[in-house]
């Protein structure tokens, strides 16, 4: 529930639409786009050998990323439309109330075709839900709302009333359930938005404590997004777990092997710029 918001409010919050477009391609090109490809090809090799046999199934992996790997081409789909409106000189207000508009709606139409599953659609939907899927465009909400924090930031005062919205939301998802899922698809914009608001606008004046490990983590956290599914599958491929707490140990240990993994061969300057898009 917060995990992915946060991630895209804060790419939001550091997007910078004032550099050329071939230039903004170019950079997210080298440094989101090819570790990505590597990361995906590698994945799918693993998972599906025979797909190398015919290349044309490889387009697959653009369509309908493997598992966790959506975000990059949703990304990078969201970072070519937030430049576009931003040159179009859009209020980021406007962007704003667009955004919620838009993401809330294909929130419920994702909601909606998800229930029916793969096989419960109709083939003419299975386009339009391959994209969603990989697109996840109501998530957009939140990059643009990243971008307005930087731009509008925030009083002490409005910090402590977001906080205070945002755990009252909190309290109303946790203790009331069988919502519709109109309601409660508001209430998932309501929540993620103003706690964004009020933790993004305190980092963002550098009020926090400074922390090393969380500072490598954010710094790298392109390759631990990229690869920390290579712990999970070395343990599903040589351990089996009957007992759940053993199972999800040995994935944080193995997600923390992958973590040192990173911290040592980031120190290759080859492997820094083709697998972890660091330049």
């Amino acid at each position: 529930m917060i995990h992915m918001p946060a991630f895209i409010a804060i790419s939001g919050f550091f997007i910078n639409s004032k550099k050329p477009f071939l230039e903004m391609l170019w950079k997210y090109t080298i440094r989101l786009i090819i570790p990505w490809a590597i990361a995906s090809l590698t994945f799918e090799y693993i998972n599906s050998p025979a797909s190398f046999d015919q290349p044309k199934s490889l387009i697959g992996l653009i369509t309908l990323p493997y598992y966790h790997l959506w975000y990059i081409p949703a990304f990078f789909l969201w970072a070519i439309v937030s430049y576009l409106l931003d040159k179009l000189k859009l209020n980021i207000t406007v962007q704003l109330l667009g955004a919620l508009i838009l993401s809330y709606a294909l929130n419920l139409e994702f909601t909606q075709l998800n229930s029916l599953g793969f096989s419960g659609l109709d083939p003419d939907q299975y386009g339009w839900y391959k994209f969603l899927s990989t697109t996840r465009p109501y998530l957009f909400f939140f990059l643009i709302l990243g971008k307005f924090i930087k731009q509008k930031g925030a009083t002490n005062k409005s910090k402590i009333i977001y906080s205070f919205l945002a755990s009252i939301s909190l309290i109303v998802i946790c203790f009331y359930f069988g919502f519709p899922k109109f309601i409660y698809a508001g209430l998932f914009y309501t929540f993620n938005g103003f706690l964004m608001f009020a933790l993004i606008s305190v980092a963002g004046k550098e009020s926090l404590p400074r922390n090393r490990v969380i500072e490598w983590l954010g710094t790298n956290s392109l390759p631990i997004y990229l690869w920390h599914i290579m712990g999970i599958l070395i343990v599903d491929q040589f351990f089996v777990f009957e007992n759940i707490y053993f199972k999800m140990s040995a994935y944080t240990v193995a997600c923390i092997g992958v973590s040192f993994s990173i911290l040592l061969t980031s120190k290759l300057k080859w492997v820094n710029r083709i697998l972890f898009g660091k330049y």
